[in-house]
């Protein structure tokens, strides 16, 4: 493309990831966290998790995630679900992939699930 040969360049990479061994105690993701928190802690703006955004019928999209974006995502919430509800998110707990972003590296989640 033209912007590949131009020489630009994002300012932010996007990463997409799929985790191995989520029921055995969130191995894949993190080792994977384990291996990479260096670069995390200092280059890492978002983790976003959808473990639970798919699968069939959704009535309603819900989010939990660090509070420096509840602004954010209750906006894109409010849009999708068509209400408008500037209600802080709750936090993230753990027994999911982010959990290991948010605790162990320092990274802020949010995720983003079904119901």
């Amino acid at each position: 493309s033209t912007q590949s040969t131009g020489g630009w360049r994002p300012r932010r990479t996007i990463k997409v990831a799929s985790w191995d061994a989520e029921e055995w105690g969130l191995m894949g993701s993190i080792e994977w966290v384990e291996e990479y928190r260096f670069p995390l802690r200092s280059k890492a703006v978002i983790y976003v998790n959808t473990d639970v955004a798919e699968g069939g019928h959704c009535h309603e999209v819900m989010a939990s995630g660090s509070p420096m974006y509840d602004r954010l995502t209750a906006g894109i919430l409010n849009k999708v679900n068509g209400v408008n509800d500037s209600t802080p998110l709750p936090l993230s707990g753990s027994g999911s992939d982010m959990y290991s972003f948010y605790c162990y590296a320092g990274v802020s989640v949010v995720d983003i699930n079904c119901n």
